[in-house]
Order: C-alpha cells, then structure tokens, then sequence
C-alpha cells in the first residue's frame, strides 16, 4: 500500500477522533505490554531490573555514576513549522508495515525502494519534514550520524522527477528506557497506556554509555539525540531539522 492506514496517521498527527482520551499524571500506570505492542506493535517489553544495593549516600552505585555524566537530551524531528520548506506528502515503496518498523527503530530487511512521489512545493533542505514522522536526511547530516558510530539503518530515498537530490531515511535502531513517566504529564488513548498527547516530559536518569540518540522506549516516535550530537547537527548544516530541549517538547497546541 501506497498510503500509511488511518490509524497509524490518526496517531502521528494526534488527531482527537475515536475513543474519548483521558487527561492523567502517569503515576500508577505500569510500564507493561500496552506500550510496547499497541502504539507500534513492537515484539520486546521494557522489564524492569532488579533492584541495586543502595549505598550511604542514598544513591545506588549506578546512580552515582550515572550523575556525574548527566546529559542535556533533545526530541529529534525533521518536520518544521517554518513557511517555504518542502514537505514530503507521499513515499511510494512504503507499506504499512514497514513504516511501523520504522518508527519503532526496526530494521527493515530486505531494504525496499523508496521514492518521494508527491511533496509540497518548497526548499529542499537537510531534513524534510513528512506525512509519518521520519528522519529524512541529506548527506551532510547523514555524514554526522555516520560518525558517531550509532546504530542507524540508512535507505536510500530518490525524489521523483529530482534525480539530483540525494536522500536517506535514517532509521535509528536503537530504543532506551528514558522518560520518567510519574513526573511527566501525558494523555493517553482510553483503557491503555498508549501515550497520546504529551503536555510536559520528564526523563529518568540515562545511563553514561547511552547511544548518541535513540528511540525513547516508552513512546518510540520520539528520537532523542545527546548534546553533544545536537552541536554537531547544527555545525553539519544550518537546516538540521528541529531539535528540541526534553523539557520543552510537547504536541499540544
């Protein structure tokens, strides 16, 4: 299929049909299966591991290492509101299916062919903005992700009736545990714990070793990038997408 199903769409764009949402500080929801296996249909669940030994400090060992490496993280999005930007409406070679993986950070083998057939008008700059909330990237800021070293899965992506333009989807396969569900505020879809609508994030504590960026776990549409990388991006191009502090992200409007 040509086109992403209406439900997935109804998702992305946090469209408020269907089932009535219900507004609520995640406090007393466990972290479990709904997550994983609703938004994205994902096959690995987020367990929990044992509990450490807490030392005098109150801290366990790994959080004390963890807090003297602390870093500033940003949300990771190709699209913008800014006016005169191409915006990628429709990639053929791209099924349903396929376009789950990809926002779970899924690899997708074999890699299908893909084309931007339909786009608005506008400057094609180093990230475009698209209809499912990909990372579609130019070569300079594929060149930087490259460099890092992280786990990411590049598909070549041509633009119809554009062959001097050359584009990848990035596909981030890597997902960590990183928001703090109990100090965020969140709405989610009625009778489960699919996040829908987010007002203000939170994250737990990262760990030092943590990718460069990576899917939040516990709502895999979010691509969260370090600062060390976020400086790069912007060194690398002066439209590197829209990277935004954690703490200021939100899709309510």
């Amino acid at each position: 299929m040509r086109r992403l199903s209406w439900i997935i769409a109804l998702v992305l764009m946090g469209c408020h049909c269907g089932p009535k949402k219900r507004e609520v500080y995640v406090t007393h929801r466990p972290l479990g299966k709904a997550i994983a296996a609703q938004i994205a249909g994902a096959k690995n669940t987020i367990d929990a591991a044992p509990a450490p030994a807490i030392g005098a400090t109150g801290e366990t060992q790994e959080q004390a290492v963890m807090s003297k490496h602390k870093q500033k993280y940003w949300v990771w999005s190709g699209y913008s509101t800014e006016p005169g930007l191409t915006f990628v409406t429709e990639i053929a070679g791209l099924d349903n299916d396929s376009a789950r993986r990809l926002l779970n950070g899924e690899a997708l083998d074999p890699a299908p062919r893909l084309t931007v057939e339909h786009y608005n008008p506008g400057k094609f700059t180093d990230a475009l903005g698209d209809y499912i909330g990909l990372l579609v990237l130019a070569p300079p800021l594929v060149e930087v992700l490259q460099a890092t070293g992280a786990r990411v899965q590049l598909l070549p992506l041509k633009v119809a009736r554009r062959p001097d333009l050359q584009y990848a989807i990035a596909n981030v396969l890597e997902r960590v545990p990183a928001l703090d569900l109990a100090r965020s505020k969140l709405t989610t879809f009625a009778g489960t714990d699919v996040i829908d609508r987010v007002e203000r994030l939170a994250l737990r504590t990262i760990a030092a070793d943590a990718p460069p960026v990576f899917h939040a776990a516990e709502h895999p549409v979010l691509i969260l990038v370090n600062d060390e990388l976020r400086q790069r991006l912007q060194a690398a191009s002066s439209n590197p997408g829209v990277l935004t502090p954690v703490e200021e992200w939100s899709n309510v409007f």
